[in-house]
């Protein structure tokens, strides 16, 4: 894998962490706009590696296209890098380096056979067939105020050493950009830790609910047990939400509404729902718990790290 290709892979795997995702989906045009960036330099660094590593002799005919594909995937993934560094607020510009690479790819198959330098000049430009390979070719130029020519020898590999020293550079850029980001997010929540909020004596709160449902002498205490036991998952799901995390846990909260409800409804002396139903919510919800406290859990080392 090319290093190019490790950085879109690296700033894919930030992009995708679910809260940033979410974060990013409330543009849907930069979120796409993104998406897409990513996608073509990936494909296009792709096609880069394939033309290397390809031994076939090709004849003219393909060559030409091989050539006029290579310069345009060149003149996309720059386009790419750009609009990706766009959509994560950040305004990079190509180095002289890259806008040579652009030139080249305008002047040989962008838009060889009229092209404006200034006001009443043209130029135009050809490849030269006959030294036209795999490797390289001629172009050949002229403008219309002029009788001379000019003669640049094109390298294809001088081309992609440009390209991929440059991309580099850039996509770190984003990368580091999107890094500190996340870093920052991380430390400023690392020390708040999730499990906490589930104490160690939920166990026996769920125990004083169990006996409440059993016996009516016990319900008051049950009730207020449960009460507290039903703040815990309000609280993480506030904390949750403040650092844009809460879809973690939408789906565990779905599950237990209906059970909550019931369990609720029973202890305030209901009589909607029969004790056996109410036994097997309050086991459900208990389960339910013990997944929360291990997600709290796995939260909490994902914010111990640095990305």
């Amino acid at each position: 894998m090319s290093k190019t290709s490790e950085l879109e892979q690296e700033i894919r795997e930030i992009f995708n962490i679910p809260r940033r995702h979410k974060r990013s989906r409330k543009s849907r045009e930069l979120f796409l706009q993104a998406c897409s960036s990513l996608d073509v330099i990936g494909d296009t660094e792709y096609a880069f590696v394939e033309y290397q590593e390809d031994t076939t002799k090709y004849r003219d005919g393909m060559l030409y296209i091989l050539i006029y594909g290579l310069l345009q995937s060149m003149f996309l993934q720059q386009d790419a890098i750009l609009n990706l560094a766009e959509s994560m607020g950040l305004s990079l510009s190509l180095p002289p380096e890259l806008r040579v690479v652009r030139q080249l790819r305008n002047d040989a198959i962008g838009h060889p056979t009229k092209r404006n330098v200034k006001r009443d000049i043209r130029s135009f430009h050809h490849i030269s067939r006959p030294t036209l390979s795999k490797t390289g070719f001629q172009l050949i130029s002229t403008i219309s105020n002029s009788d001379e020519y000019s003669f640049r020898d094109i390298l294809i590999s001088d081309l992609l050493e440009n390209q991929a020293e440059f991309a580099e550079k850039l996509l770190t850029m984003i990368l580091t950009h999107m890094k500190t980001d996340e870093n920052s997010h991380r430390e400023k929540y690392m020390n708040d830790k999730l499990v906490t909020i589930f104490p160690p004596t939920l166990s026996y709160l769920f125990e004083k609910v169990r006996e409440g449902i059993s016996k009516e002498s016990h319900r008051e205490f049950g009730l207020a047990s449960f009460k507290t036991i039903v703040s815990y998952l309000d609280h993480l799901e506030g904390k949750l939400k403040e650092r844009g995390e809460e879809e973690c846990i939408e789906h565990i909260k779905a599950d237990i509404d209906y059970p909550t409800e019931k369990v609720m409804s029973y202890l305030n002396d209901s009589k909607t729902v029969d004790q056996r139903a109410t036994e097997i919510f309050i086991k459900y919800i208990q389960d339910k718990y013990d997944i929360l406290k291990t997600i709290a859990k796995e939260i909490d080392e994902e914010y111990e790290k640095r990305v």
